[in-house]
């Protein structure tokens, strides 16, 4: 995986967490981020990275 693209979520996702966003919001967040710097990849994508990156179960307490 594109390092740059991990990067991207993991920084969307800080800064949708200090905004105050609940888990799924910093998930939705990261998702479109990935949708706009891939346009060309199908959405499902966008969400398999965001899942590879921060795995439902790690963040459920959050």
């Amino acid at each position: 995986m594109d390092p740059s693209l991990v990067e991207i979520v993991t920084r969307v996702v800080a800064s949708a967490r200090q905004a105050g966003l609940d888990v799924r919001d910093q998930r939705d967040a990261a998702v479109a981020a990935l949708w706009a710097v891939t346009p060309g990849e199908a959405p499902a994508i966008a969400h398999f990275i965001v899942q590879l990156v921060f795995p439902q179960s790690d963040h459920m307490a959050a």
